[in-house]
């Protein structure tokens, strides 16, 4: 804390004492080839475990996935039915790591909608993986931790390296819709006719401050 402080220029002696400054800024770290060879692979890892998934998935129509979309959440499939985002999965393992425990454990397996995402250039980045349960409100599957049953598990879960990729819910035009969830871009691409892309996170949803052709930059943080 006191050389992040010191970096910054905080002066942080009133609240921990008399704190020693360091002599010197210490120097830093620089990341070797190892390390990035490291990150990369895991990286690659995370995307080959995400594309099997993909490829495990069959077709969407007729299946628990379109009634999801189209009677639990009211979407068009016009929309959806033939964009490729999605494939269906009958039966998906749904894996959770217990406190203290040295390995998941299977808590759930049913049926399960897949989307891809995919990088700018087109490749694929990552699975998105909503279980579904028609028997809730929403559809989506309500499960609570084997370990607390305060705690409720998230039914939607990214297998691969979803960071700078989108789920391309249609083909890009000048004007589009976007969101951080895939019900809310589809929802907004309905009520407005627009094109739209799936953010799926606000990281990603943010973006890089572009200039558009009316000199406003992108929304910031």
């Amino acid at each position: 804390v006191r050389d992040l402080a010191y970096q910054a220029g905080v002066d942080i002696t009133e609240y921990v004492g008399r704190a020693e400054k360091p002599t010197m800024p210490p120097k830093p770290k620089i990341a070797s080839r190892a390390d990035e060879q490291d990150r990369e692979s895991e990286t690659d890892k995370r995307r080959k475990r995400g594309y099997k998934i993909w490829q495990s998935g069959g077709s969407l129509a007729g299946s628990d996935g379109e009634t999801y979309l189209s009677q639990k959440r009211c979407i068009n499939p016009d929309l959806f039915l033939q964009n490729g985002v999605h494939r269906f999965h009958g039966d998906l393992p749904f894996w959770y790591m217990a406190r203290g425990a040295k390995k998941p454990i299977k808590v759930w397996s049913g049926p399960a909608l897949l989307s891809v995402m995919r990088y700018i250039d087109g490749r694929f980045a990552a699975c998105h993986v909503t279980w579904i349960d028609l028997a809730q409100p929403k559809g989506r599957l309500e499960l609570a931790a084997p370990d607390d049953a305060d705690k409720k598990l998230n039914a939607k879960r990214v297998f691969g390296d979803p960071n700078k990729a989108a789920m391309r819910l249609s083909k890009p035009a000048f004007t589009m819709v976007t969101g951080e969830g895939l019900e809310t871009t589809y929802s907004a691409m309905q009520a407005s006719g627009h094109a739209g892309w799936c953010s799926y996170s606000l990281n990603n949803l943010v973006g890089s401050a572009v200039m558009d052709a009316k000199g406003e930059r992108h929304p910031p943080d």
